[in-house]
Formats: C-alpha cells, sequence, structure tokens
C-alpha cells in the first residue's frame, strides 16, 4: 500500500519519481540503495510515481528484488503523491535520484532543481543537458559506481549542501514556458517555410521539364 511521506518517514531519505516502467531504470536504484542500506540503515528510499495495471508484473518483479536485496524495510512506495506531498518529499529529501533510461524532458527533473534537491543522475541524454554543473552523475547500469555517489552526496556538509541547492535553484530559473513557446513558434515557422520553398522548388523543376 502506497505510504504518505510526511507521517511516515522521519529518518533521511533517498527520493525518485516518475512513472513505474521499464525506461525508469530503478533496478540501478535498488541494487545501489542494498549497499548504502548495510552502512547506513537509518537512511530509506521512497519511490513516487503510479503503476498502471499492466506494469503490475514489473512492480512485482522489483518487490521480488527487494525482497532478495534485504532491503523490505528502508524502501517505500509512495504511490501517486499530490502536489503538497512531492513538495514537501523534494524539500526534505538527503538526495534526489534520476535513473531513467530513456527521457524526453522529464518534469521531475525541473521540479527537484525548482525546490533545490541535492541531485544524482544517470548520464542518459536529455539528464545531463538539463541538470549541467548541479547535479553528480554516474553512467548508466552501473549500480556500484551509483552507490558511491549517492553517498559522496550524503556526506556533503551543510556549506556544499546549501551551495548545490541554490545553484539547482538558479539553474531551474533559466527554465521559461514563455522562452519555451517563443522557440516552438519559431520551430515551426522555419519548418513551414522550409517546406513552401521546398514545394516552389518541385513546382519549378516541373514546369522546367515541360520545355
Amino acid at each position: 500500500m502506497p505510504v504518505n511521506p510526511e507521517s511516515s518517514v522521519h529518518e533521511k531519505f533517498i527520493f525518485t519519481a516518475g512513472s513505474i516502467h521499464p525506461a525508469r531504470g530503478l533496478e540501478d536504484m535498488l541494487i545501489a540503495f542494498s549497499s548504502i542500506h548495510d552502512q547506513k540503515p537509518n537512511v530509506k528510499l521512497v519511490i513516487a510515481g503510479s503503476t498502471d495495471s499492466y506494469m503490475n508484473s514489473y512492480k512485482s518483479k522489483h518487490n521480488a528484488m527487494i525482497t532478495k536485496l534485504g532491503i523490505t524495510h528502508g524502501v517505500e512506495w509512495a504511490g501517486t503523491l499530490p502536489e503538497r506531498e512531492m513538495s514537501w518529499c523534494y524539500r526534505n529529501c538527503d538526495a534526489f535520484v534520476v535513473t531513467n533510461r530513456a527521457e524526453a524532458c522529464p518534469n521531475v527533473v525541473l521540479e527537484a532543481m525548482v525546490h533545490g534537491c541535492i541531485c544524482v543522475s544517470t548520464e542518459t541524454p536529455p539528464m545531463p543537458e538539463l541538470f549541467r554543473d548541479v547535479a553528480a552523475y554516474y553512467p548508466p547500469k552501473d549500480e556500484r559506481m551509483l552507490s558511491k555517489v549517492i553517498q559522496k552526496v550524503l556526506s556533503w556538509g551543510k556549506e556544499k549542501r546549501y551551495e548545490m541547492s541554490e545553484q539547482a535553484i538558479d539553474r531551474a530559473s533559466q527554465f521559461s514556458w514563455d522562452v519555451c513557446a517563443e522557440k516552438t513558434v519559431a520551430e515551426l515557422k522555419t519548418t513551414i517555410e522550409n517546406f513552401t520553398l521546398r514545394k516552389r522548388g518541385k513546382h519549378t523543376d516541373a514546369a522546367m521539364c515541360r520545355y
């Protein structure tokens, strides 16, 4: 059963969020967390995100992995969280981790930076393009490196954490819906203009062939 992080999580915790499906790459996080939990049993892992009915078997495999790794008491499935609880998790987590194997522009990345999260991310595009230098990175499917990177950021002092948090907030401020809309319209105009020019060119070629 999904939990309410605000009422159930009182220890340090690592947070990850997004729909539960294979492209999420949660195996990286679970295996990495098993070694972290061995050394820091007071650290929890909170996993937020919805599971579609056709992905229930996929989630069941992860539950079996959790049991096999011996981290049952350290992992909490939060399910789909309302905005207030998501915001609470972003603000209070000790690290926000992105393990996605394939993405376009995940909202959770932007949300995490807005909240000043200490971020750990896979090197899979487009995460480095979005985070730039406000995240600590690991190669996808390298659970050992992910564990080391998470433990590194967990060991940062208050000054370092504050610095990275402020940089994340500053990075998030560089994203704007107005700019996104302007660039989208510009790209659409360019596409239409190019299409029109090609169409005119074909008509000109066809007319010349008649002479």
